[in-house]
């Protein structure tokens, strides 16, 4: 049933059968209040594209809770292979939040899954008010370069949300429109290599005038 679905999905608010006028067949949620969902995204990929496989939708904001997810989905077809709706998984992008905040992150670190075209999801520390908008200009513009380069790598740079200077390592997902990115502070992330410098110069600086004496 959904309900152990939903058991085994701790990102997943509601898995939901979306019937093909657009209105929710089956809920996990009882209260959901019955609006059609003809327009959404998710709804609309497998209308239009009927031999489109899984689907993963831009972040959008529920119409009965308020809150940001995004919908994951596969059309239903009935037995004569006849569009009968779509399933959908609500992850919702505060649970993403939860589970980034969990990994324990060092002060000026930032975790954040995003589009490939660069609009946030989610992130940790939280930018809940920058969800669906594009990720901080100088990271989008230097992540869709990196895209172009490799689906995998590192670049730098600075955050226009918090101002801080980053190291970025991203990953995006095998046949899917996501990208995480793990930004660690740059001055944290130097500290250790300057002070060896400092070190360094020390000691030789010594040797130096040690040779001179």
């Amino acid at each position: 049933s959904l309900q152990r679905l939903l058991r085994n999905l701790p990102v997943v608010r509601a898995p939901f059968v979306v019937g093909p006028d657009g209105f929710i067949v089956q809920d996990t949620v009882p209260d959901t209040p019955r609006l059609n969902l003809a327009d959404r995204d998710y709804f609309r990929a497998h209308v239009e594209e009927p031999d489109r496989g899984l689907f993963i939708g831009q972040p959008i904001l529920s119409r009965s809770r308020g809150t940001w997810f995004v919908g994951v989905s596969r059309r239903v077809e009935d037995r004569h292979r006849d569009f009968a709706g779509v399933i959908v998984a609500a992850m919702e992008t505060r649970n993403f939040e939860r589970f980034y905040e969990e990994l324990g992150l060092q002060e000026g670190d930032v975790i954040t899954l995003a589009t490939r075209e660069g609009a946030l999801i989610a992130r940790w520390p939280r930018a809940s008010n920058h969800v669906a908008k594009p990720i901080a200009a100088p990271t989008k513009v230097a992540l869709v370069a990196a895209l172009a380069r490799a689906p995998n790598g590192a670049f730098d740079a600075v955050s226009s949300i918090d101002g801080e200077a980053r190291i970025y390592g991203y990953r995006s997902l095998a046949h899917h429109p996501l990208v995480v990115l793990v930004g660690l502070s740059r001055k944290h992330v130097l500290a250790p290599w300057r002070r060896s410098v400092a070190v360094s110069a020390l000691s030789t600086s010594a040797a130096i005038a040690l040779a001179g004496l």
